[in-house]
């Protein structure tokens, strides 16, 4: 199943009244870069594993967070049919069902891509409260750090006092 978010015109219209809504050149610009291609790479036809994985990216996210159609991200893509861009969305989102290495470098690249996303929207996001409420905590160990490593090792009382902070720091903003 798809992500739904955005598909609400009135809620549309109304971030985009309050500047909330990002052009589809942003997104794009904010995938490839975090993928370490450009628009132009990612557009060709070229099956290369990491450009593949790049426009299905792309996809989601322009999928997420605009109200284009599935046709309308076809055309951002080379006239792409829109089954493509389903099926491409949906191997994308096959990654978070799977544990192995490619899958957490997708993941973590879905991280820093909504991290940058959510800045370029003015807006925090729960991981980015647990990020600064972890800094408070531990000062210098990132978020990434502490649930690889740390969060094993650590009472659970807390990590029960980060969590709360993170809900206080989102609740904030």
């Amino acid at each position: 199943m798809l992500p739904t978010i955005l598909r609400d015109k009135e809620v549309y219209k109304e971030m985009k009244r309050q500047n909330l809504v990002l052009e589809p050149k942003q997104i794009i610009d904010v995938v490839c870069k975090t993928f370490g291609y450009t628009y132009d790479e990612v557009n060709i036809e070229l099956r290369e594993k990491d450009i593949v994985e790049t426009r299905y990216a792309n996809y989601y996210f322009l999928y997420k967070y605009t109200y284009f159609g599935l046709k309308r991200i076809g055309k951002e893509f080379g006239d792409r049919d829109h089954s493509t861009i389903i099926n491409g969305i949906q191997k994308h989102l096959d990654n978070f069902d799977r544990r192995d290495v490619k899958s957490m470098k997708i993941m973590r690249r879905n991280h820093a891509i909504e991290q940058k996303i959510s800045k370029m929207l003015q807006r925090i996001t729960h991981e980015e409260a647990t990020e600064k409420a972890i800094g408070e905590v531990y000062p210098g160990v990132t978020y990434d750090l502490f649930f690889d490593n740390m969060v094993c090792s650590i009472e659970s009382s807390v990590v029960k006092d980060i969590m709360k902070r993170a809900f206080e720091i989102f609740d904030a903003n």
